[in-house]
């Protein structure tokens, strides 16, 4: 005979109902590096993720996108709404945010994209050996895959784009693809016993300093990748540049005189009533064009967070000092 009883809920029992966190569509696969000068890239992601899925990166890529690439052409022919949508897609399918971070996105309205990406990969072999002994995951950081970037930020040697072994260029054809390895011959891209001789060959230790001043401002931009907070208008950075090119041909032509800030505001303003003539006139070149912007700040001996963050007035008479045409 079964009797009814009334079941106990004992104190010690949690009857909370969790809930349960949303489930991402694809693995979701942490980026590395964010918020570093060593940021990974998205090409970089989005062959890692495919490898923990077991399929082509092409068509992982095609199944976010709905359309095909050739692969590192996504950093080199694609435009900031494509690169936009893409990041965005992959936030929704792997519940990971700041993925902007792993591309150059941030800074496209005021830095052009063309031209900004190598057209076949590149990366440093000791950086590659020291993670492999120390277990480290494989990637691309960002700043390997960068046009003006020609050396290690870490190490201070050149970047390779071609195999040890087989010699051939890392291009964008692979579908399959193993970070650190050759997809051609399959060998080891760090350095080895064979390998070590070119090593030795290669003398890195000296560098001009243009290249040292590209590595650090390109390395701070990286690093606030993912800073939310800084925000620089168009109007600033044209009225600095427009400035920087008339300091620049005002010393080559009437470096014997001396002028100040007020007496250049009121010259720029004269200039200003036709801003587009003057602009052709002072520069001859895009304005947006990142490696012609790095050249002005550089020749004016500014960092680039001073030019789109430091106080405007601040920055004009430190650049003038710089090209010493300040009036004390």
């Amino acid at each position: 005979m079964i009797h009814n009883h009334k079941l106990t809920i004992y104190p010690s029992l949690d009857t909370t109902l969790h809930k349960i966190p949303e489930r991402s569509v694809l693995y979701p696969l942490e980026p590395i590096g964010i918020g570093t000068p060593y940021c990974e890239s998205l090409v970089s992601y989005i062959t890692r993720l495919a490898y923990e899925h077991c399929v082509p990166s092409k068509k992982l890529l095609e199944q976010v996108n709905g359309k095909k690439y050739q692969f590192i052409s996504l950093m080199v022919k694609a435009k900031d709404n494509e690169l936009s949508n893409i990041v965005s897609n992959l936030e929704k399918l792997t519940k990971q945010s700041h993925l902007k971070c792993l591309t150059m996105l941030c800074w496209s309205k005021l830095i052009t994209g063309y031209w900004l990406y190598k057209s076949a990969f590149s990366w440093c072999p000791i950086c590659y050996e020291e993670w492999k002994q120390q277990k480290k995951t494989l990637y691309w950081p960002i700043i390997w895959l960068l046009n003006l970037v020609s050396i290690c930020p870490i190490h201070n040697y050149p970047l390779r784009q071609n195999c040890f072994e087989c010699g051939l260029l890392l291009k964008n054809k692979f579908t399959v693809y193993k970070i650190g390895y050759c997809p051609h011959c399959g060998a080891w891209l760090g350095y080895t016993d064979k390998n070590e001789k070119a090593k030795n060959q290669d003398d890195s230790s000296l560098y001009p300093l243009t290249q040292q001043y590209i590595i650090k401002n390109i390395s701070d931009l990286i690093t606030l990748n993912s800073s939310s907070q800084y925000s620089v208008s168009r109007e600033r950075i044209d009225y600095l540049l427009i400035s920087m090119a008339f300091l620049g041909q005002y010393k080559s032509y009437y470096g014997a005189l001396k002028i100040n800030a007020n007496s250049l505001k009121y010259i720029l303003k004269i200039f200003n009533t036709d801003f587009n003539e003057f602009s052709k006139y002072c520069l001859f070149e895009d304005i947006c064009c990142f490696k012609r912007l790095l050249k002005k700040t550089y020749s004016c001996k500014i960092s680039l967070i001073d030019f789109f963050f430091k106080d405007v007035d601040i920055l004009m008479e430190e650049i003038m000092t710089n090209l010493e045409i300040f009036d004390h």
